[in-house]
């Protein structure tokens, strides 16, 4: 008997379980990759000033932005944005923004347990509303009465029995210094909010309390 005979061979198995084992290595250093390299990328000039020509495209007016930072413990920054000139009274003005803060907490991952903090400060909006064009009334078929019933005890069974959340999110939402103005065609007056500001916290949503 030779000595080729007698060493034992892998099965044949091994070598496509090798292959794939390498491929999802491969795969996953590539996604750890990527992730660390994402703040890097949406906090470097290119990517604000990448955001600044797509507002300026999209909106026709001058756009201008001084801060845009992203990391992962931090979440994402945004100070001095301003879309178009002057200030809510003028045409060429449609918004600007002093600062906001996004940042997205993750409190435990087995509990399915998330977090959500949204801080807007500054924030001026223009805005001038198109005409409606005139539509014909339509007319809708009136529901027959077992139907009315029927849909009516749907909704109060639903409302009774909500279904349960796989997941619970806490918010904190902070608004200041907030000041819209709206314009309605053919009127010389418009709608305007000065020096608007909210909070909204909700400490659960499977709780579903709101202070």
């Amino acid at each position: 008997m030779t000595t080729d005979q007698m060493t034992p061979r892998p099965p044949r198995w091994r070598t496509p379980v090798r292959i794939t084992l390498a491929v999802l290595l491969a795969a996953l250093c590539a996604l750890a990759l990527a992730l660390a390299a994402l703040p890097s990328v949406l906090s470097s000039n290119w990517m604000r000033e990448r955001v600044q020509t797509t507002l300026t495209e999209a909106t026709h007016l001058p756009t201008t932005l001084k801060i845009l930072r992203f990391s992962w413990g931090d979440g994402l920054l945004l100070e001095g944005l301003a879309i178009g000139s002057g200030g809510l009274d003028s045409p060429n003005f449609l918004c600007s923004l002093e600062r906001l803060e996004l940042r997205p907490q993750v409190f435990s991952v087995w509990a399915k347990s998330f977090g959500l903090r949204l801080a807007l400060e500054g924030l001026s909006l223009r805005h001038e509303l198109a005409p409606a064009p005139p539509t014909p009334p339509e007319e809708t078929p009136a529901t027959p009465l077992p139907q009315a019933l029927k849909n009516a005890l749907q909704q109060l069974r639903l409302a009774a029995k909500p279904s349960p959340l796989s997941f619970d999110l806490q918010t904190d939402v902070t608004m200041r210094n907030i000041n819209l103005r709206v314009l309605t065609p053919g009127s010389a007056t418009a709608l305007e909010v000065r020096d608007f500001a909210l909070s909204i916290a909700m400490p659960s949503l499977r709780a579903g309390v709101l202070t």
